[in-house]
């Protein structure tokens, strides 16, 4: 490539290849000096950013306040459910009404269980009003484990807010496949 760049003009050949007190200033410039200059600005930057630690003497301790985790107790909250009272035979894929009765309770959580495991909420923020929700048990719901069905299934309705004031029934009921 030199050969071509000689032969294509002898003047743009010399200024390339020849190494002049100008280009050995650039070269000082761009690799020593401006790294340096770099390096000093990032210094004085970093000192003007960097906040000061306090010594010992200047820290002041103040104690965390005490939070009280135990259960709060509201006056004559209560819940009730009514159905499922106990011994009922349900089925995948169709619908039945859970009630309750309640005072002092805005909304409730409903969940449901099988032989004592949890199989997830039914309905969450339900007016505790209401007294009644409908739930069409989904398909799978306890034939998804391989059974058929379960005589040991119950249901809990709980306060949103308090989970500690709750009832469920205290006799299990069934649901069956609606195989």
């Amino acid at each position: 490539m030199e050969k071509q760049i000689k032969q294509a003009s002898p003047a743009i050949h010399k200024y390339l290849f020849t190494v002049t007190t100008f280009s050995k200033l650039l070269a000082m410039v761009l690799f020593i000096l401006l790294p340096f200059l770099g390096f000093y600005l990032g210094v004085q930057y970093q000192q003007k950013t960097t906040v000061a630690t306090p010594s010992v003497a200047e820290v002041k301790i103040t104690p965390i306040p005490t939070i009280n985790l135990s259960p709060t107790k509201i006056p004559n909250a209560t819940i009730k459910i009514i159905s499922p009272k106990g011994g009922e035979v349900w089925m995948e894929g169709k619908t039945y009404d859970i009630t309750w009765t309640s005072s002092g309770v805005n909304k409730i959580n409903i969940s449901a269980a099988m032989g004592g495991h949890d199989l997830g909420h039914i309905a969450f923020g339900i007016n505790s009003s209401a007294g009644k929700y409908s739930w069409t048990i989904p398909l799978g719901k306890v034939s998804g484990f391989g059974q058929s069905g379960s005589n040991d299934i119950k249901v809990k309705v709980e306060d949103s807010e308090n989970t500690n004031i709750y009832s469920e029934n205290n006799i299990p009921f069934t649901i069956t496949s609606s195989l």
